[in-house]
C-alpha cells in the first residue's frame, strides 16, 4: 500500500491539478445505484424531472465540491493543493479513519485491494473525520 502512495504523491507532486491526462481514481463515493441517494430534480430543461436516485459520479463530484467549499470557510481561506493533502493523510492513517477503504469490488479492468487501488483510489470519505484532518494539515 505505503509503495502505491508513495508513487502518486511524487507524480502529484510534479503535476498541475488541471492536468487533462488524469486516469486513475483519486477517491471514491457511495457507488451503488440500487441503493442510491434520493434526490428531487426540478429542471425545467429535463423531460424527466421529479424523484430519482442518484449514485456514483454524478452524486459523488458534487458532494465532494460541496464538502470542500465547507472546509474553505471553515479554514477562512481556499485549502490549496487538496491532492496532496489527501494522500499525505491517507499515508499516515493506518487505521483508515478518513477513508472507507474498498477492497471487494471491481471497475471492470482493476480489482479493488488494500490500500490505493485503481477501482476506488484511496476509498469513499468519512467526511467528519478527514474534515479535522485536512483542517489541521492545512494548519501545517
Amino acid at each position: 500500500m505505503l509503495a502505491h502512495l508513495d508513487i502518486f504523491i511524487k507524480i502529484i507532486k510534479k503535476r498541475s491539478s488541471f492536468s487533462l491526462y488524469r486516469s486513475v481514481p483519486d477517491v471514491s463515493f457511495f457507488g451503488d445505484i440500487s441503493n442510491g441517494v434520493a434526490i428531487y430534480c426540478s429542471n425545467p430543461l429535463i423531460k424527466e424531472n421529479g424523484w430519482s436516485n442518484l449514485a456514483g459520479t454524478s452524486l459523488g463530484a458534487p458532494c465532494w465540491s460541496a464538502f470542500i467549499a465547507i472546509l474553505d470557510e471553515a479554514a477562512g481561506m481556499r485549502i490549496r493543493n487538496i491532492h496532496e493533502k489527501l494522500y499525505d493523510i491517507a499515508k499516515n492513517d493506518k487505521k483508515h479513519t478518513n477513508f472507507n477503504d474498498i477492497v471487494k469490488e471491481n471497475n471492470g479492468e482493476f480489482f479493488a485491494k488494500d490500500g490505493y487501488d485503481y477501482v476506488s483510489g484511496l476509498g469513499s470519505p468519512h467526511f467528519d473525520i478527514l474534515s479535522k484532518s485536512l483542517l489541521a494539515e492545512n494548519n501545517n
